[in-house]
């Protein structure tokens, strides 16, 4: 199982220069619709990329990448990644 600790969000928030409070601040995210610090969408794409090339290390070139979020993930909650190769060598995750 993997979770996304507060050192985590304030690391990626660094690197992609985005200080959306609703991913930092704990007071402003429990009063927000969600109740809670949501991750980065894109911080879960990189992490699925991130475990899908560990899986398959060869010569993989990204065309597109397209993505959905259903649910919100949280700060510190548990979370399983797992990526597949589709028939037509698309990446998919559930």
């Amino acid at each position: 199982m993997n979770s996304i600790s507060q050192k985590n969000l304030e690391l990626f928030s660094k690197l992609s220069g985005d200080f959306n409070p609703l991913h930092l601040d704990q007071e402003f995210a429990k009063n927000s619709y969600y109740g809670d610090q949501v991750i980065y969408g894109i911080y879960q794409v990189f992490l699925t990329l991130e475990n899908f090339f560990k899986k398959n290390q060869k010569n993989i070139k990204i065309q597109k990448i397209k993505a959905s979020f259903i649910n919100p993930l949280f700060k510190n909650e548990d979370f399983k990644l797992k990526s597949i190769k589709s028939k037509n060598n698309f990446l998919k995750k559930y």
